[in-house]
């Protein structure tokens, strides 16, 4: 071994942080949903996915028209 050098360490350290660069990038990613409300402390009050829910229920009894149900849709898609 030569002085300075990190023996086996060396050899694997960069795939490790390659690795935990993949798992970091992966957890930012999966964290954020596309669209969300979020209070003052950052916790989520309402996503897409639940507005999407809510826009079904009031479609299918009968609240609202298949018109207003598309552009709704449409708009919290986008």
């Amino acid at each position: 071994m030569w002085p300075g050098s990190l023996g086996w360490i060396g050899s694997i350290l960069p795939y490790i942080i390659i690795l935990l660069l993949i798992v970091i990038i992966y957890k930012i990613y999966r964290r954020s949903p596309k669209k969300d409300i979020r209070d003052a402390e950052g916790n989520v009050l309402a996503s897409s996915e639940t507005a999407i829910v809510i826009l079904k229920e009031r479609y299918a009894k009968g609240e609202i028209s298949q018109d207003e149900y598309e552009k709704t849709k449409k708009d919290i898609t986008e």
